[in-house]
């Protein structure tokens, strides 16, 4: 199964709200292609340029470590958007 995880759950994962953070944490340390975790663009860059603005280095530096680390799949939908499905 695949997850779109939108910009406010990261933001909940990254200020650790104990009811987002376990299970997001969970779904990442799989690195299952069973279920992803898919991004769209909007969401990375929305991320980037809030954390950027707070001058929030630690997590500017998860996010682009983290996406760096994953296989990247682009695939266009439906409705012609591309998204990106970060998989094992």
């Amino acid at each position: 199964m695949r997850y779109v995880v939108d910009t406010n759950i990261w933001i909940e994962f990254l200020r650790k709200n104990p009811k987002v953070r376990p299970r997001l944490r969970e779904k990442l340390a799989q690195r299952n292609p069973v279920n992803e975790i898919c991004i769209i663009p909007v969401v990375y860059y929305e991320l980037l340029r809030g954390l950027e603005k707070r001058r929030d280095q630690r997590n500017i530096n998860f996010i682009k470590t983290y996406w760096a680390r994953c296989h990247i799949m682009k695939q266009q939908n439906r409705f012609g958007m591309k998204q990106f499905a970060c998989g094992s």
